[in-house]
This record gives structure tokens, C-alpha cells and sequence, in this order.
């Protein structure tokens, strides 16, 4: 439902971002290795699946495909 100019909206919605620390990567990390399992895991061999897991930008690893 849009909201007339000049009315103030029925809610406001705010977020406040958590920086991302070095251990939080490295914790993540460790749980995406024991999935991977040495290609072995749940995961395992699933490259596409542990970026995402991580984070990273999917874009990236296919540059390296190249």
C-alpha cells in the first residue's frame, strides 16, 4: 500500500549492521570444511555451494574457471 506525499508511513524499518570479524570467517570456514569432507562431505566437490556457504561473490569463482 503506497503512501500518500506528505503522510509519514505506518512503520519504520531500521537496521544496524554487524561488522564481520576474522573469527567469524575462520568458524565458518571450519563448518564448510567438515561438510566438504575432503570431497567426501554432504558438499563435498560442490564448489558453487561452499561459496555461498562463505560469502563470497559466486562472480569470482567463475573468473577463475576461465
Amino acid at each position: 500500500m503506497a503512501v500518500p506525499e506528505g503522510e509519514v508511513p505506518p512503520v519504520q524499518v531500521k537496521h544496524e549492521w554487524n561488522p564481520v570479524r576474522v573469527s567469524d570467517v575462520y568458524e565458518m570456514a571450519k563448518a564448510v570444511a567438515v561438510l566438504d569432507g575432503r570431497g567426501e562431505g554432504p558438499i563435498g566437490g560442490r564448489l558453487k555451494k561452499v561459496w555461498e556457504m562463505m560469502g563470497w561473490d559466486l562472480a569470482e569463482l567463475e573468473d577463475e574457471g576461465e
